[in-house]
Parts: C-alpha cells; sequence; structure tokens
C-alpha cells in the first residue's frame, strides 16, 4: 500500500473566485468527488473513487468496470487537474490517489 503525504492543509488552500467557484462545481462528476473526498480522511485511490463515481451517475450499488474506467479516465485528464490546480484536492498522479484540501 503506498501511502500519501498530505500536502495541503486548510491555511494552503486558496480562496476561490466566483468564477473559479463556478468552474469547479458546473461539472457533475467535480462535485461527486468533492462530496466524496471531504466525507473522507485519507488519500482515495484514483480507482475507487471513480468506482464511486460511477456508481452515483448510474445510480446503482456497484458500477460496472468498463464505465468506472471511462470515470477514471475523464477524472485523470480533466477533472481531477482543474481540482488541484483551484487548490480543492492534492492529487498524485503517479501513485494514483487524490485527497481533499477542504
Amino acid at each position: 500500500m503506498i501511502q500519501c503525504e498530505r500536502t495541503c492543509t486548510n491555511a494552503e488552500t486558496k480562496h476561490l473566485t466566483e468564477n473559479e467557484y463556478h468552474e469547479l462545481l458546473m461539472a457533475e462528476p467535480r462535485r461527486m468527488a468533492l462530496d466524496i473526498l471531504t466525507n473522507t480522511t485519507t488519500p482515495v485511490d484514483l480507482k475507487d473513487l471513480a468506482a464511486m463515481i460511477a456508481a452515483r451517475e448510474n445510480d446503482v450499488e456497484v458500477a460496472d468496470e468498463e464505465t468506472a474506467e471511462r470515470v477514471a479516465f475523464f477524472l485523470h485528464h480533466s477533472h481531477l487537474p482543474k481540482m488541484a490546480d483551484l487548490g480543492v484536492i492534492d492529487y498524485n498522479p503517479d501513485a494514483s490517489r487524490v485527497e481533499s484540501c477542504l
């Protein structure tokens, strides 16, 4: 198991402008990711986060692997980098770990 060191704190989280706030919340996967991550105290594996979001999107208990992989692709290439740039998450793509900075 890979351990991720928490690299952001509430004091380091930058204040979002109104436009940044709207940009952050305009995509449903980002809203779901924030909800999941702010309710956990440890880093979450990208595959696990994607599976939870895929299940929510499809209103099922457990999403199929293909759907979870599709969500993981979009999280990795679009949503998580944007969220990290806004300072609301810490994303380590090499370790496939993500955690909330809120």
